[in-house]
């Protein structure tokens, strides 16, 4: 009997010695991927702040683990990308195209010593045009310290340049300036030179020309999810009401020259710089610090501004999405939101995006680059349900075709036979284009029509929301399709004079 119960401990123990092992085994591979599935969230996290050296020292441990692989052949590219540039601005720098040289330097921003090679362009061109200025060369020497603003006594040797040039002369550099700026899309400062310049050989028609590159960022429509925004001729913003919620204090805004709303928040861009914003939920937005703004875009309880020099400020929800990593953005020409994310354009036709969903849809255009040239203007779409669309960007080339990356689920993006296009807005899982002769082409998800706009003419503008869609005719007044149970459409009766800005028409040069 006792042998018996001898042996059955025995066989106790040894049952608990193999569990034991076993489960440290199983402990050590659970906390072992645990610990792979952490640092590689650290090295995306790292890859989508831009930080590539650290992340990928960090892929290259993780080896095949997910697709780190994917990654590392993501930032080789990246890598490969920026020497490229680098190269081509010092390329520029020799050969004394110096604003040039600084663009592409600020493209780059920290790679190597870009930073330091900025300032010491600017030193080079400095020295450059006091030897200019030595040598009598008057009008070239002008045009560079012009270009340097206020570096040093640039400012001081502008005035002691005009001293030496006649009036003619004198228009004759700044005209040229003027260009250069308009060519780099400087559109504000390219604006202020050719409005001094007054009836200077086309100074007119480039201040036409400024004014409508600028009002490229301006919306008078907006199409959110639970309602409209609209603004009229005198300034004032009207807006739907919907059957659950009202944006209250809207009807008091003036002086708004552009206006977005998306799910809870509708912000209005000012006049003077400064903006809006009213929202229906629990959310604090402030942006009562925000000036010199030139675009603002609305997305899921979050905002962002575009600033006129070209950076770009955002607040709001922000939590594990990243949608408001935008801070280290420069030179940027326009901004959209959709539910998550956020796309910048830079000057030099570069398409940023940060947010859900960014990382998939920037290796797209990676994939695709030679597709993704000549960008004018972005629009990003998305919604927040489990049936809409998780997010998508669309981009409009100046050659008037269309091309889209991200969620495709309701053929959102299959723009690729678009031509003669001239604006472009993102729904939740639809797209819609803009074509010079004021009709509009949709794709996506076709169900209470909301693509409905085959029957459309003489539109102007246009806004995708959530399930519809709005179009700005050229007579101030607004078409609109798809979903309304809400009442989120305009009614047409009411909704006229919207203001329709000078140069809509015929955008695309």
């Amino acid at each position: 009997m006792k042998s018996e119960m001898k042996k059955k401990q025995k066989c106790i123990i040894l049952i608990i010695i193999v569990v034991g092992v076993v489960w440290a085994i199983l402990g050590g591979i659970i906390h072992q991927r645990y610990m792979k599935e952490k640092v590689y969230g650290e090295a995306v996290q790292m890859y989508e702040e831009e930080q590539y050296e650290e992340a990928e020292e960090i892929f290259t441990k993780l080896g095949s683990y997910k697709d780190s692989i994917s990654y590392l052949l993501n930032i080789k590219i990246i890598f490969d990308n920026l020497e490229s540039n680098y190269r081509y601005a010092l390329e520029l720098s020799d050969k004394c195209q110096y604003q040039d040289a600084i663009k592409v330097f600020e493209e780059l921003g920290d790679y190597k010593d870009s930073v330091e090679m900025i300032d010491e362009i600017r030193k080079l061109q400095y020295l450059d045009a006091e030897k200019l200025f030595n040598d009598n060369n008057i009008e070239q020497a002008y045009k560079y310290f012009l270009a340097l603003g206020d570096y040093r006594d640039s400012l001081d040797k502008v005035a002691a340049c005009k001293n030496k040039m006649n009036e003619s002369e004198v228009n004759e550099v700044a005209y040229q300036a003027a260009l250069e700026n308009y060519r780099l899309r400087n559109y504000y400062l390219a604006l202020e030179q050719f409005t001094d310049l007054q009836d200077y050989k086309e100074s007119i028609d480039m201040m036409t020309k400024c004014q409508k590159a600028i009002h490229q960022n301006y919306n008078t429509i907006s199409a959110g999810v639970i309602c409209s925004m609209g603004i009229k001729d005198n300034g004032e913003v009207i807006c739907t009401e919907s059957n659950l919620y009202k944006f209250s204090g809207i009807s008091d805004w003036r002086n708004i020259v552009s206006v977005s709303c998306f799910g809870n928040i509708a912000i209005g861009l000012k006049e003077d710089g400064t903006v809006n914003v009213v929202t229906i939920s629990n959310s604090t937005i402030d942006v009562s610090e925000w000036n010199d703004i030139v675009s603002v875009s609305a997305g899921y309880d979050y905002v962002v501004g575009l600033k006129a020099d070209g950076t770009v400020v955002g607040v709001g929800h922000d939590a594990g999405d990243g949608q408001l990593k935008i801070d280290k953005w420069e030179n940027i020409v326009a901004i959209s939101t959709g539910w998550r994310h956020t796309v910048g354009l830079t000057v030099d036709g570069i398409v940023y995006i940060t947010g859900y969903g960014s990382s998939s849809q920037l290796r797209q255009i990676e994939a695709h680059k030679a597709d993704w040239t000549d960008i004018i203007a972005v629009a990003a779409g998305g919604g927040s349900d489990s049936s809409s669309g998780k997010g998508h960007t669309v981009g409009l080339r100046s050659d008037g075709t269309v091309v889209a990356v991200g969620d495709n689920t309701y053929g959102q993006c299959n723009v690729s036979s678009w031509k003669d296009i001239v604006a472009i807005s993102a729904g939740d899982r639809h797209t819609v284009g803009l074509r010079s002769d004021g009709t509009v082409l949709s794709v996506g998800h076709y169900n209470d029509n909301t693509c409905s706009t085959e029957s459309w003419e003489n539109i102007v503008a246009i806004s995708a929301g959530t399930g519809f869609t709005l179009g700005l005719k050229s007579d101030g007044t607004v078409m609109a399709v798809g979903y309304n149970k809400q009442n989120q459409r305009p009614d047409s009766e009411e909704w006229t004079n919207i203001k329709r800005y000078s140069g809509w028409e015929n955008m695309k040069e």
